[in-house]
């Protein structure tokens, strides 16, 4: 008589298999299949330039990954990576030294992002509407300070942040690598990891256990709110001027990044390195949409085709 009972090893192997986000797997498939229509796709060059654009969309991901995975929502990290860069190329222009106008520009966001948690943590307005009405105060307040024009930067020393290299990598590569670095300690090496994933997973339940709720949801504002402001800081260096429009769009790609990375909408549920590999795919996609030549009308279909795909990739492995 055959044994019914399936091989333990075959179990183990399913269960690894599940755990891979379906981020890794369109990395792949997306690599080969840019790779095979664009010669140029696998340069040396290109490379540099994929690993610049995702050290930006990387650092954004991990602020939409905080903030979903207390079940939330943060719309305005885009405007707040905008907003601080045209406060950190004001105040190179106007003479300052670039770190004393970064830091200016960090200590604004974050500023932000404490406005946003004190609103979320102690009112019952949804984080959604909160973000979204932050999102246009930011944007709005760019445009004054700009005046509604791009603010040019001439500072050799700021522009090598974002342009510079390190052992032959971008040293924005290593700005995000660190950040991720760090969050991995805080997440799950210290109790602040833990009261996330349990805030996520439920809120009522974490009061009653004694959790103090409205604070760790406030910290994690402010922490977005430095995270925006480190990827606006190195987006104005990378691109040498500031300009009111520059962040907006990027709060997408972190949420789409976040949940491709397998990061679950419904809270208390995602890995931050999982989270990096969705943001390098993301990366990668558009990177690659622009070598064919695609138009951006069609990038814009496309992407939301792949996105639906490995997610929906990702829903039946775990029913099956």
């Amino acid at each position: 008589m055959k044994d019914r009972n399936p091989p333990r090893h075959s179990n183990s192997a399913l269960a690894f298999i599940k755990k891979i986000p379906g981020s890794i797997y369109g990395l792949v498939i997306i690599t080969l299949l840019f790779s095979f229509f664009s010669p140029y796709f696998f340069s040396v060059s290109n490379f540099v330039n994929i690993i610049k654009q995702s050290s930006i969309i990387t650092i954004i991901a991990i602020c939409s990954f905080l903030a979903i995975l207390i079940h939330g929502t943060d719309l305005s990290i885009g405007a707040i990576a905008g907003f601080v860069g045209v406060i950190t190329a004001n105040g190179i222009v106007a003479g300052l030294p670039p770190v004393l106008a970064a830091g200016i520009g960090m200590v604004c966001g974050m500023l932000f992002g404490a406005f946003n948690g004190i609103l979320i943590a102690f009112t019952t307005v949804a984080p959604f509407i909160i973000t979204l009405g932050t999102m246009g105060m930011g944007e709005g307040l760019s445009l004054v300070l700009s005046g509604g024009s791009t603010v040019r930067i001439q500072d050799s020393g700021f522009r090598i942040l974002g342009d510079g290299l390190f052992l032959g990598f971008p040293i924005s590569t290593f700005v995000a690598i660190g950040i991720y670095a760090v969050m991995s300690v805080f997440l799950y090496k210290r109790p602040f990891g833990t009261y996330l994933y349990a805030i996520g997973g439920s809120e009522e339940t974490s009061i009653a256990s004694g959790i103090n709720v409205r604070s760790i949801k406030t910290r994690v504002y402010v922490l977005n709110g430095l995270f925006a402001s480190i990827a606006g800081i190195i987006l104005a260096s990378r691109l040498g001027s500031a300009n009111p429009s520059q962040g907006i769009g990027l709060e997408l790609d972190g949420i789409a990044a976040a949940v491709l990375g397998g990061t679950s909408l419904s809270g208390g549920k995602g890995r931050v390195w999982g989270v990096f590999f969705g943001a390098v795919t993301m990366s990668i996609l558009r990177n690659g949409l622009n070598m064919v030549g695609l138009p951006m009308a069609l990038q814009v279909i496309v992407v939301g085709l792949i996105l639906i795909a490995i997610l929906s990739f990702d829903t039946l492995r775990e029913i099956s």
